[in-house]
């Protein structure tokens, strides 16, 4: 029995492989810690469980754990972006964790490298002390989704910063001036989490109360989308701080007042729920076959003024809205751009392409008669689509958007850079 048991053992240890026992060896004999060249160890520390959480990077300096745990002390000193650039420290704005939890639901910006003399570079994000204009992502298109669009428009913040940090210089050749209007980067909006109705109206909340706060700073609310109806939120908020209902410019082929919840329905919501005046309410550049007979009445039956895109010369159109929407010296109103009130040649970027929207120039040139009437409150961009740019990815259109937001601030700029 013991001289079976022995020749068991041997036989056990013969077929062990020779590189195992030497690596079980290693194992437990590492001997003295080597140091790299830089002076940081080799062997990386174990960390705790919620150290580790998120994804591991795959690529780089290895994988797995190790990798991803040295990541952040080998990194340099910027921040890094889908194209891999680092970002020094002092081309992008300087941001206050204190100040962005002073505008509830949103999140510090994320901004690329900025070119050298861009407006971009001006736009403050450590306090919003002595600006004029707050500008901010609502990068949400749960409604675009709810209304069967074309979804991507969430990512239309990040895609007009980084359109606005390469475009756009500080000098405006028209005025022979420097665009000197100080603005204040809020950051981007958090979106309620799922994709219900409830999630939705959620959202809604969380941007009113953000628009609330930038407009109790004094600020002159900007919003970059996102789905066209956050512009319902934003708008409440403005007509909260106005005290009553207040009077607007929809810049649109599409009425956007359905009875069903989704993107289609922020004026009808404004108008029910008595924030804005129907009698003071603009829609211009409507399509000629791009609304339904029940709502185009049901504007019309409120006072409500629908000038086609066909109707007249932009120019008169802009003063006939201005009027209408803004009659008196102390009233206060918004613009509402919707990009695809643009022919879909210039701006494929969106939502919902159009095939014969107006020029570039046109919509440029309402956006800086907004900024110029000291009676506009409220500002926004809606409707940006990046993934169904074409060529995807090229960002023809977040240049667009992002050549109208500047037309909205060299209209400012005559302002004498106060907020109304």
């Amino acid at each position: 029995m013991l001289r079976r048991r022995v020749r068991r053992r041997a036989t056990r240890h013969a077929l062990r492989p020779r590189r195992h026992a030497d690596r079980l060896h290693r194992r437990r004999h590492r001997g003295p810690r080597r140091r790299r060249a830089d002076g940081r160890d080799r062997r990386v520390p174990a960390l705790g469980r919620l150290a580790q959480a998120g994804p591991r990077r795959r690529f780089g300096l290895g994988v797995g754990p190790a990798a991803h745990r040295r990541r952040a002390p080998l990194r340099p000193a910027g921040r890094r972006h889908a194209d891999r650039r680092v970002v020094p420290p002092a081309a992008r704005p300087v941001l206050s964790h204190a100040v962005t939890r002073a505008v509830p639901h949103t999140t510090d910006p994320t901004w690329p490298e900025i070119a050298e003399d861009r407006f971009a570079g001006t736009i403050r994000g450590d306090t919003p002390s002595g600006c004029a204009v707050a500008l901010l992502g609502a990068a949400d298109d749960l409604g675009v989704r709810l209304n069967h669009g074309r979804p991507g428009a969430a990512d239309g913040p990040r895609a007009f910063r980084a359109a606005l940090a390469r475009f756009g210089t500080t000098y405006d050749a028209a005025r022979r001036a420097p665009l000197d209007v100080p603005v204040f980067d809020a950051g981007d909006l958090v979106p309620a989490r799922g994709d219900t109705d409830e999630a939705l109206t959620e959202t809604h909340a969380r941007l009113t109360e953000a628009c609330a706060a930038l407009h109790a700073m004094g600020l002159v609310t900007a919003v970059i989308g996102g789905g066209h109806d956050l512009t319902f939120p934003a708008v409440r908020a403005l007509a909260d701080h106005a005290g009553g209902a207040v009077g607007g410019i929809n810049v649109d082929p599409h009425l956007d007042v359905r009875e069903t919840v989704g993107s289609g329905m922020p004026y009808r919501r404004l108008i029910d729920g008595g924030f804005l005046n129907p009698r003071r309410f603009v829609e211009l550049g409507a399509g000629r076959f791009s609304n339904s007979r029940a709502h185009a009445e049901w504007l019309a039956g409120l006072g409500a003024t629908i000038i086609l895109d066909t109707d007249s010369a932009p120019a008169d159109a802009v003063d006939r809205a201005i009027g209408v929407a803004l009659p008196e010296a102390g009233s206060a109103g918004f613009v509402s751009i919707d990009l695809d009130v643009i022919d879909g040649s210039r701006a494929p970027g969106v939502s919902s392409v159009n095939p014969a929207g107006l020029p570039v120039g046109a919509v440029c040139d309402i956006a800086r008669r907004a900024g110029a009437d000291g009676r506009v409150g409220h500002f926004d961009i809606m409707e940006l689509c990046p993934p169904h740019d074409d060529p995807p990815g090229a960002g023809r259109t977040a240049r667009v958007a992002a050549l109208i937001f500047l037309h909205f601030i060299a209209g400012f700029a005559q302002r004498g850079g106060a907020a109304p």
